[in-house]
Order: C-alpha cells, then sequence, then structure tokens
C-alpha cells in the first residue's frame, strides 16, 4: 500500500467558540437567554434520547450565534527582548572569538540569564 492509497483529505477546522467569554456577565445573559428561548420552542414531550439530542443542537447553537470564536495567538514570546543585560551579553559574545575561554563564560552567562528571564 502506498503513501497515496492511505491519504485522507482533513476536513477544515471549525471556529471553536470562546468559552473564557461567559465570565462576562452580558455574554453569560445572551448566552442563557438564547439556550431558553431554543429549549422553549422545543418544548414537546418525547423520549431521553431525542430531549438529549434537543439540549446538545440548542447549546452548540446558542455557543455559535453568542459566543466568539476562539482566536490564536500569532506573537511569539520574546521574554528577552528587553532585557539590556542579556542583550550586552549577546554583543559581547558576538565580539569574541569561538572556542575560547572567554566564549564558552559568555555562552553559560547567556543560559542561565534566559532561565532566569523565563522563570519570572
Amino acid at each position: 500500500m502506498t503513501c497515496k492509497a492511505r491519504w485522507v483529505q482533513k476536513t477544515p477546522k471549525q471556529n471553536l467558540p470562546n468559552i473564557k467569554s461567559l465570565l462576562n456577565k452580558t455574554t453569560q445573559e445572551q448566552f442563557k437567554n438564547d439556550v431558553s428561548r431554543q429549549l422553549w420552542d422545543e418544548r414537546i414531550l418525547q423520549s431521553s434520547d431525542d430531549i438529549s439530542k434537543i439540549i446538545i443542537s440548542s447549546l452548540t447553537t446558542a455557543a455559535q450565534r453568542t459566543l466568539p470564536p476562539v482566536t490564536k495567538k500569532t506573537g511569539r514570546n520574546e521574554i528577552w527582548k528587553d532585557d539590556n543585560h542579556l542583550n550586552n551579553l549577546i554583543k559581547e559574545c558576538y565580539k569574541t572569538m569561538q572556542g575560547s575561554d572567554r566564549y564558552k563564560v559568555l555562552t553559560k552567562r547567556i543560559k542561565t540569564q534566559v532561565n532566569a528571564l523565563r522563570k519570572k
């Protein structure tokens, strides 16, 4: 079996609702009202399977209507960008010759400074 035979086309991902937006009181009220309106419309007595499907569908449609979609973080985390001490160490490291004892000391200092910045 070749790789072409195993290939399956991927389905595009849906924009998932941002659940953290429910912490906002106005969004929370809109979501509650939308869910209650949809459940009120579908209040015909049916079997438990049908009721669970109705509840699931009303929750998903209310979430799609009221909650904003999740946004991806595109920026990189550059924790050392504004650190003057680390930037000075890097500049000094560029000026020294690789393989020298001074270069090894500087690279160790750079690594410890980066680790210290990551812990902050």
